[in-house]
C-alpha cells in the first residue's frame, strides 16, 4: 500500500511536469498573425511618399536618392495580429541613419503614430587614429 502512494505521488509530479508548455509560455505567431511581403511593400511606399514630400527633415538630394532606391531594414516585433513594434532602417551617407518606428495596430492608416529620426551612426564610423583599439590591439588590455 505504502507503494501504491508513492507510485501515485510520482505518476502525479511527472504529469505535472509535463504539463509545461515546450515554447516555455512565447507565443509563436502564425504567418496568418504577421506582416505580408506586400503588406511590408505598401507600408514602405507610404513612408516613402511621405519621407519625399517632407521637407522639414532636411534631408540631402543623395539620402532622398538612398530613400527611393533602397529597401530599408524591416523590423518587427510582435505583440499581438498584425500589431506590435515596427522599425524602418535607411543608412544614409555621411555615417547617418533614417529610424523609423511605429507601436500598434501596424496597418491602420488612422492616426499613425511614427517616430522619425535622423541619428548619426558612430558604430559604423572609422575609429580616431589615436583611439586605443583603432589598430587592433588587444583592448582588453591597459595602453603600454
Amino acid at each position: 500500500m505504502k507503494y501504491v502512494w508513492i507510485l501515485i505521488c510520482v505518476t502525479c509530479c511527472l504529469l505535472m511536469c509535463s504539463c509545461k508548455s515546450s515554447d516555455d509560455g512565447v507565443y509563436v505567431y502564425s504567418d496568418s498573425d504577421k506582416i505580408s511581403r506586400a503588406e511590408e511593400d505598401a507600408i514602405v511606399a507610404h513612408v516613402r511618399k511621405f519621407l519625399l514630400r517632407n521637407r522639414r527633415l532636411k534631408l540631402s538630394s543623395a539620402d532622398r536618392d538612398i530613400i527611393k532606391n533602397t529597401r530599408p531594414n524591416f523590423n518587427i516585433r510582435y505583440t499581438g495580429k498584425k500589431e506590435g513594434v515596427l522599425i524602418l532602417r535607411w543608412k544614409l551617407d555621411r555615417i547617418r541613419i533614417l529610424l523609423l518606428q511605429r507601436t500598434g495596430n501596424l496597418l491602420t492608416d488612422t492616426r499613425a503614430d511614427w517616430m522619425i529620426r535622423v541619428i548619426s551612426d558612430k558604430t559604423q564610423g572609422q575609429l580616431p587614429a589615436n583611439f586605443y583599439g583603432a589598430k587592433g590591439e588587444d583592448v582588453s588590455l591597459p595602453p603600454q
